[in-house]
């Protein structure tokens, strides 16, 4: 290989290694600067209604979910919060609060999980765009 052929390559590797630093930077930055995005999940055989998500700054209602199925949404929190949810299956209130903590930004993702025992569980992660 000549000297030429070989500055070449290394030209073309700095060229493709600033084009991923710059990319990382930019995923890392829309990922710590995106609000929350709460999942709700109804894995129960009943539908459930009046179905309430909320935190500092938000609510999130939801009149009816139907079995087996899922909504997803952005919030806007005030703050850090604490997440609560609540809802109705037939003539009964559910409710569970303190499930999660959210702040305003910072790649927060929630998936709360409605059970077939109605019971409710979240699962915290931090978000992916891939």
């Amino acid at each position: 290989m000549t000297a030429k052929r070989i500055g070449g390559i290394v030209a073309a590797l700095l060229i493709l290694g600033l084009a991923c630093g710059a990319l990382s930077l930019h995923w890392f930055d829309a990922t710590y600067n995106a609000p929350p995005r709460i999942e709700v999940v109804n894995d129960s055989d009943l539908v459930l209604e009046d179905l309430v998500v909320e935190g500092t700054g938000f609510r999130l209602q939801i009149d009816r979910l139907p079995p087996h199925s899922k909504t997803m949404a952005v919030v806007h929190v005030g703050g850090e919060s604490g997440l609560k949810v609540s809802f109705k299956a037939g003539p009964k209130v559910y409710s569970d609060d303190d499930l999660a903590y959210l702040e305003e930004q910072g790649g927060y993702s929630v998936v709360v999980t409605i059970d077939e025992s109605l019971a409710i569980h979240a699962r915290q992660r931090l978000m992916r765009f891939y």
